[in-house]
């Protein structure tokens, strides 16, 4: 998942396939030695990556400051959207990133699921906190195009 075939870290291109089945071995007893090794060999990355799989769970809380709009759809038609200004966890900014992955329409739930995938973080760890409830969601950058 974090490491490719040389023991390179993946730095941003990491594999999440089967990411929640394998999270979820993190609290068998039978697999604490893995788990331990993994972390171990994570934690020189702790400065890049925002989980490092233990068998102690810590909640990753994910700020998301936005503002609801109405905006002008091609056919005419108003449509409110909450427009995502930032997206931060543990105060770093990730909103670009996030913006050049989402979908526009999409909500808190599915920014959650994005999270989780492009970071390699439990759905279940992830905290959303926003400021308005995100129902339909745009990003800023992508409106000053």
């Amino acid at each position: 998942m974090y490491f490719d075939s040389s023991g390179d870290l993946r730095r941003g291109n990491y594999k999440g396939k089967y990411m929640e089945q394998i999270f979820a071995l993190r609290h068998l007893p039978k697999f604490k030695k893995s788990f331990d090794f993994i972390s171990n060999a994570l934690s020189q990355y702790s400065d890049e990556l925002f989980y490092i799989p233990s068998n102690i769970d810590s909640i990753i809380d994910v700020d998301v400051l936005a503002t609801e709009e109405e905006i002008s759809s091609y056919s005419g038609n108003i449509v409110v959207y909450q427009v995502i200004e930032t997206i931060t966890i543990h105060g770093r900014d990730i909103t670009s990133k996030m913006a050049s992955i989402c979908q526009t329409g999409t909500n808190s739930l599915y920014i959650k699921n994005t999270l989780s995938s492009l970071l390699l973080i439990p759905i279940s760890l992830i905290n959303i906190n926003e400021n308005i409830k995100i129902i339909k969601l745009a990003f800023r950058e992508d409106m000053n195009k």
